[in-house]
């Protein structure tokens, strides 16, 4: 298998920290695979001494899979999991039949879509009390409680909402205990504070796995850091981490770049090395997403170059309103070739685009930004670049920046962007930062 110098060095089975910063499209998934090989075919570490921890499911299982394809049956003895799912294990194993809430019945665990739904339910009893907030909302911010920054507790006082809100989280505290439930929260929450606590058992973890692995580092939040520490020896730790934080768009669930991009202020011994040959993207994709991103202040500073070269088609049209959308849409699908994808900042644009255009979707996918992380295609529509949709006023303007990277970085041939234009004439902040060419709709077609 052929790798460059830089894949080279992140597969190398030596041990220590180290973060691999690995740009779109730079093969991160094989590394780790390659690695985890590497560990155990030169008998440096059992299979069973190694942890991966993930933040899906899926992840975790392509991973799993792709380590049993290329060595066996061992592959299996392998800890591969989410963050949530780890702690789980983990709570099974200490308390050995003992039930958290001390009765005699065993615990559940609930997903983020129950405890919406459990949420839901207890705020309906007093929708007069969250003076006219939608619920949705409300429900957001209890599950982000942990988290809020300053402004926004401030904010919450200032509205009167602050304490109507903390007697919600009681009340939802109180259902759970009654219930035997734990969410993720009290999972990760649990399980941080047994490994705090009791040093025998914790001691019993350090030896148990001689080298953590991390995937998509990027998405690490506060709690996720501090599990981390408290699995690793205080001496000679194993860690092998792998992520970018220009690719890193899920502040909303906690996540934090700060862990990537200052790692060195946390783990001072660690090793960085990037990987920036895209083997995804031609040449014109990859040098419009870089100079995009570039206006982020807070980032790694890399450059990533295309392996394939010239020949790629980044286009860019400009309408006044949705239905003009619509129709340069259905007037630019007949001419693409093998699969292509309509990207959207919210569900609801998706939604629109899907109904107007009906069955016109043979090899075509419609999906969020957000949910087109990891994926690739021959062809990327964005549409809906707006001021009033991204960037998100909502929310973190380097985020929204990233988010758009993202989007623009599952393109592999061709890159077709609709912005829209203000009443004034002017386009969206976004589209001019892309310094690129838009054509009118009106004269294009």
């Amino acid at each position: 298998m052929d790798f460059n110098r830089a894949q080279e060095k992140a597969i190398s089975p030596e041990g220590g920290v180290t973060l691999v910063i690995a740009g779109a499209g730079t093969g991160k998934t094989r590394c780790l695979v390659e690695k985890t090989v590497r560990i155990i075919g030169q008998n440096i570490a059992k299979p069973e001494a190694i942890l991966a921890l993930t933040f899906s499911r899926k992840a975790a299982e392509e991973l799993k899979e792709r380590i049993v394809q290329r060595i066996g049956e061992a592959g299996k003895r392998i800890i591969a999991g989410t963050f949530h799912s780890f702690c789980y294990s983990l709570l099974r194993e200490y308390y050995r039949g003992e039930h958290f809430y001390l009765t005699n019945r065993d615990f559940s665990i609930i997903d983020a879509e129950k405890q919406e739904e459990i949420l839901f339910r207890l705020l309906r009893n007093n929708l007069e009390d969250f003076l006219g907030f939608p619920i949705n909302l409300i429900v957001r911010l209890i599950a982000n409680w942990n988290s809020l920054s300053r402004d926004k507790i401030m904010r919450l006082r200032s509205s009167g909402l602050y304490d109507t809100i903390e007697r919600v989280i009681a009340t939802y505290s109180q259902y759970k205990c009654a219930h035997n439930l734990f969410d993720f929260h009290d999972l990760m929450a649990k399980a941080i504070e047994i490994l705090h606590n009791d040093t025998d058992f914790r001691r019993a973890i350090f030896e148990r796995y001689s080298y953590i692995f991390v995937d998509e580092f990027q998405d690490t939040s506060d709690d996720n850091f501090l599990l981390l520490n408290l699995l690793l020896p205080p001496k000679n730790r194993n860690l092998f981490v792998v992520g970018d934080d220009w690719q890193s768009i899920y502040g909303f669930r906690n996540a934090r770049v700060e862990y990537t991009v200052n790692m060195r202020k946390y783990f001072p011994e660690t090793r960085i090395i990037n990987l920036t040959v895209n083997y995804r993207s031609k040449k014109e994709i990859v040098t419009l997403s870089n100079t995009f991103i570039r206006r982020n202040r807070f980032r790694t500073k890399k450059k990533l170059f295309s392996a394939r070269g010239r020949g790629g088609t980044v286009r860019g049209y400009t309408v006044k309103e949705r239905i003009e959308e619509i129709s340069l849409i259905k007037k630019i699908l007949p001419h693409l070739k093998g699969n292509a994808a309509i990207l959207f900042r919210n569900n609801w644009q998706g939604e629109i685009i899907q109904k107007a255009l009906g069955k016109d979707a043979g090899m075509l996918s419609f999906l969020t930004m957000h949910g087109s992380k990891g994926l690739e295609f021959k062809t990327v529509i964005i549409a809906g670049i707006s001021d009033d949709i991204i960037p998100d006023p909502s929310n973190d303007m380097e985020e929204e920046r990233r988010l758009l990277y993202v989007a623009l970085t599952r393109a592999k041939d061709e890159c077709i962007i609709i912005a829209h234009q203000k009443n004034d004439g002017t386009l969206a902040v976004f589209a001019r930062e892309l310094k690129m060419r838009f054509s009118p709709f009106s004269e294009t077609f």
